[in-house]
């Protein structure tokens, strides 16, 4: 049987890896350094980043029918005034931080779409190759939308989406309910993501084989146990490889083989 994969979308398919914060840290310095003379203080900017996404996730600001532009337009307004609050940055008026806000959107967004193209064009190769991919992911109740202005909806039979369901990983429950919607068994499904805490171990713990998406992570200064998951890639491209299943398939029977 064929097999199915079940990707994260959020630093995934979207950033190649790099978790959201440094994506966002790296487009605020690159305005505030030169005026300022140093880099913002990661701390504040972390405090900024955690504070915009549970008011996110708390109150109804994004809509099923928002796009990723419009969702890093909230997010980094809520980020703007947590880090004006702080005083770890002045805009000069309220046009000023607008203006900030929009031309970040616009840089991210853009990079966002290059880099989900790229996504794309690796994991196409696999539905090319007869296998049936889903999304499993955390994400604000519009990813169907994202994906759809994104262009790469049609590469996906279902998403499973945790403001939708009602499931958020690190929950393996989460994934079983993409095993479900696959309609096979567990352990004819791979879960692909870039987080060792919310997706390999709760892909494991759901039953499935599992690939980590190696990149960089919310704290980088700690190396996750790649051991934990049946094979490890440094870029999605690998999975477009014409040696790919027959690579994985061997290091998962070697990987059966050590736990016997």
């Amino acid at each position: 049987m064929n097999k199915v994969y079940l990707f994260d979308y959020g630093g995934t398919l979207d950033s190649c890896a790099t978790h959201w914060f440094y994506v966002i840290a790296e487009s605020w310095n690159r305005r505030f350094k030169n005026s300022l003379g140093h880099n913002l203080s990661d701390e504040k900017l972390r405090e900024a980043y955690v504070f915009a996404e549970r008011t996110l996730e708390r109150e109804p600001l994004i809509t099923p029918h928002d796009t990723f532009r419009d969702v890093l337009l909230k997010k980094l307004t809520l980020q703007a005034d947590a880090l004006e609050k702080s005083g770890e940055v002045h805009f000069h008026t309220p046009v000023s931080k607008k203006l900030t806000v929009e031309d970040m959107t616009e840089e991210l967004d853009d990079m966002t779409r290059e880099c989900v193209w790229l996504s794309g064009d690796a994991i196409g190769a696999l539905r090319n190759r007869g296998h049936r991919l889903f999304l499993v992911s955390n994400f604000y109740g519009n990813l169907r939308t994202v994906i759809c202005d994104y262009g790469i909806a049609d590469l996906f039979d279902d998403v499973i989406e945790s403001a939708v369901v009602g499931i958020r990983k690190p929950s393996p429950e989460i994934f079983t309910l993409g095993v479900k919607a696959a309609g096979v068994a567990p352990e004819d499904c791979v879960v692909v993501g870039d987080s060792i805490k919310n997706d390999i171990l709760p892909g494991r713990a759901a039953g499935c084989h599992t690939v980590w998406y190696r990149g960089k992570q919310w704290d980088a200064s700690v190396q996750p146990d790649a051991s934990l998951a049946d094979f490890v890639i440094p870029h999605l491209s690998r999975l477009a490889s014409p040696d790919w299943e027959e690579t994985l398939q061997k290091s998962i029977q070697e990987r059966a083989q050590r736990n016997f």
